[in-house]
């Protein structure tokens, strides 16, 4: 999600419809297609017919300002100020110091386009993520529009343990999901109901399930 976000800073034409609000844990296709054709047509109306818009997108990563104890983050596409998305508390900031070990962090807006996140836990940070999950369930920060705001970091840190059972299981998943493809490929070059390609059929079928049984579960927090 966050090389998505990337993308926008580099390649010219192009723009994203944040979902982390409408979107399903296990399916990558949600059903849930109107609100991004309409955050995408947002994007055209502003980019590419000159509508004034007030945001055309959900709050974006601008920069970040580390201050003592805390640090500062400001957005572009804050429309006229943040929020969060039901009046509570900010949610799924976590910050770090220098020992990279992530904790859970109080998030506050200050002024129109920026939040402040720190955590007794972290008397020297130097670093903070939004919404870094594969679900994040609970993130809540919104522009005046309504609109969501995107994952980030602040960080380049390459800190996930090619050991961790979630990276394990992520890494399975994507091989399984190559070998599908491959299969599939050779499958669809054969003439249709031949017995070559009932074969590959039959052996798709154990793989499919597979997959579809090994979906990352929603994140708790």
């Amino acid at each position: 999600q966050d090389r998505m976000r990337l993308v926008l800073a580099t390649t010219p034409k192009t723009g994203m419809a944040i979902i982390n609000d409408t979107g399903e844990a296990n399916d990558i296709h949600p059903k849930n297609k109107k609100d991004p054709g309409e955050r995408l047509a947002l994007w055209a109306l502003a980019k590419d017919y000159g509508k004034d818009l007030v945001a055309y997108s959900g709050p974006l990563y601008r920069a970040a300002e580390i201050m003592d104890g805390a640090i500062r983050i400001t957005f572009d596409q804050a429309g006229k100020g943040l929020k969060s998305r039901e009046g509570g508390p900010l949610k799924r900031f976590e910050i770090a110091g220098e020992d990279k070990a992530w904790h859970w962090a109080e998030a506050k807006v200050d002024g129109a386009d920026a939040v402040i996140v720190s955590s007794p836990d972290v008397a020297k940070p130097v670093a903070v993520r939004y919404a870094w999950a594969s679900n994040p369930e609970g993130s809540n920060l919104v522009n005046s529009e309504g609109l969501p705001a995107s994952v980030f970091r602040t960080d380049d840190w390459e800190d996930v343990d090619a050991a961790d059972p979630a990276t394990e299981a992520a890494n399975a998943r994507r091989a399984l999901g190559v070998k599908i493809r491959e299969l599939a490929a050779k499958r669809d070059a054969l003439e249709r109901n031949s017995e070559e390609w009932k074969k590959i059929s039959e052996e798709i079928k154990p793989l499919m399930d597979r997959f579809k049984g090994s979906s990352p579960a929603p994140a708790s927090k």
